[in-house]
């Protein structure tokens, strides 16, 4: 992705209460012809945005906020565009929780109008959790790799969840013996972490840190730009294929009831929790993966041949628009995506 930089002068030049997200972005897919290019552009363009806006709040509002808010706001590191929190230790995570919940609801809401957006706060108080509770990948990276990482778009509380998850910062690990509570949190945690979620620990309670597609978010890009990471993606996808069968469910049960009504009996198809992962990470619908999955034979292979999957005609003409999601999915499962067309005309469409 080309860099983006918002600068000061620009800023202060435009009208921050005045801007139409969806028409500059509107704007740039028609210009660069690649509507995931455009949305990164737009969620770095988003980030920087919000970051001066936050400075700018600060600067006209920290005389009048009451101390307590003025304490916790500085905690969040207000004052900075782009907080680097490994290094700041004035306040862990219990003490910010407790400081938090002693302000009236007017002091909190006097909070959430400084910050002025919902993902900026969660995202620093995530930052604040996180290094409180882990070893966060901030110690890993130089600050200027935080800070460009940030700039571009890219969440670091998700990026820090992934990292732990997968062990990104050890040579050598076996993921794929994991097994029980351990598999099961860290299959929870992966997950969270692609809806742009963190969770609390021991708590129901999540933060929304990042708002984009997890396909389009600049985070994605960032973590298969690297090496070590696909491979331990799929060694955690196999142990839990192999050892979290037993918390299938139909389609229907993992949509769940705030999803829109939909019919079919396609939607009590079995879906793993191997299989709601990786159709996360290719953008597959739950819905349209269970019609698939109906829609699909796997035939017998002879032994060291590449296995198969064969999508019925009937498939074919439903899911034309997402072959190119399903050959993705199938590739990297380590299948050979083919059609059946009609009248025993057979073609082929090969995982790329």
């Amino acid at each position: 992705m080309l860099e983006v930089n918002l600068d000061q002068k620009t800023f202060d030049s435009l009208n921050v209460d005045d801007i139409d997200w969806e028409e500059i972005t509107t704007k740039l897919i028609q210009m660069l012809k690649d509507q995931d290019e455009a949305f990164q552009r737009v969620c770095a363009l988003h980030e920087q945005w919000n970051q001066k806006k936050l400075s700018r709040n600060w600067t006209a509002q920290q005389k009048s906020l009451p101390e307590h808010v003025k304490e916790l706001a500085e905690a969040l590191q207000v004052q900075n565009e782009w907080p680097i929190f490994n290094k700041y230790n004035t306040m862990d995570w219990k003490t910010f929780c407790t400081k938090y919940d002693s302000l009236s609801p007017s002091e909190v809401a006097q909070l959430g109008a400084l910050f002025d957006s919902s993902q900026v706060l969660n995202t620093r108080e995530a930052m604040i959790l996180l290094t409180s509770c882990h070893n966060p990948l901030v110690s890993k990276l130089e600050d200027h790799e935080l800070k460009e990482f940030m700039k571009r778009g890219g969440s670091v509380p998700v990026l820090t969840e992934i990292y732990d998850v997968l062990e990104l910062g050890r040579k050598t690990v076996n993921l794929k013996r994991l097994q029980g509570d351990t598999l099961w949190d860290k299959w929870k945690r992966m997950m969270f972490s692609m809806y742009g979620l963190v969770q609390v620990p021991g708590t129901e309670t999540t933060l929304t840190v990042a708002a984009e597609a997890w396909t389009i978010s600049y985070t994605r890009t960032y973590l298969i730009g690297t090496t070590v990471f696909e491979v331990r993606f799929k060694d955690l996808h196999s142990a839990s294929n192999a050892r979290l069968k037993d918390r299938s469910m139909t389609a229907r049960e993992w949509l769940g009831s705030d999803m829109p009504v939909l019919e079919g009996d396609y939607l009590e198809q079995i879906i793993t929790p191997a299989e709601v992962m990786a159709t996360k990470h290719f953008d597959i619908p739950i819905s349209l993966f269970a019609l698939f999955k109906q829609q699909t034979l796997t035939p017998l292979n002879p032994e060291g041949k590449r296995p198969e999957l064969w999508l019925m005609h009937n498939g074919i003409e439903i899911l034309s628009d997402h072959l190119e999601l399903f050959q993705k999915y199938c590739n990297f499962l380590g299948f050979d995506l083919h059609t059946i067309q009609p009248k025993s005309k057979v073609g082929s469409h090969a995982a790329t």
